[in-house]
């Protein structure tokens, strides 16, 4: 039987997979590359693999210290994550995030029901964010 560390390391090694794919391959209308230009290719280097593959070394050294680095730098993510996508989905966005996100995301499927004009998280933000509440479960039944 695996074990639920085991678990954690599958969901860290499939949201990284599901993150390759979502970036580099075109799969209009789920994504829209053509919309991303080198530099937001680069952010997303910097702020999704680096901290992914940070909290995959911790899960797979699998100590209780490295398994508390890995829930929180998973928490700081979810939280930048919520920011993103679901206070904009709520309680609206300000009109320069609203003007990105047309730029990136206006053509992308989405399944959500829109609020007012307020912006909705596409199908590819909806599954990062059930890989964040996978990720957080799992890591929170290991530590406590």
């Amino acid at each position: 039987m695996i074990s639920l560390h085991a678990w954690s390391l599958l969901v860290v090694v499939l949201f990284f997979v599901y993150l390759l794919i979502k970036n580099l391959c075109p799969l209009y209308p789920f994504n829209d590359l053509e919309k991303k230009t080198s530099v937001h290719r680069k952010s997303e280097l910097l702020y999704q693999y680096i901290p992914l593959l940070t909290i995959g070394c911790c899960m797979y050294i699998n100590l209780p210290f490295t398994t508390k680095v890995a829930f929180i730098i998973t928490i700081i993510l979810f939280i930048s994550h919520i920011f993103t996508w679901w206070f904009p989905y709520f309680l609206g966005a300000h009109r320069v995030t609203k003007h990105e996100y047309e730029q990136l995301y206006s053509r992308t499927s989405k399944i959500l029901p829109s609020i007012r004009t307020n912006l909705v998280p596409d199908n590819q933000h909806l599954i990062v964010t059930l890989f964040f509440l996978l990720l957080l479960i799992h890591e929170f039944i290991i530590i406590f």
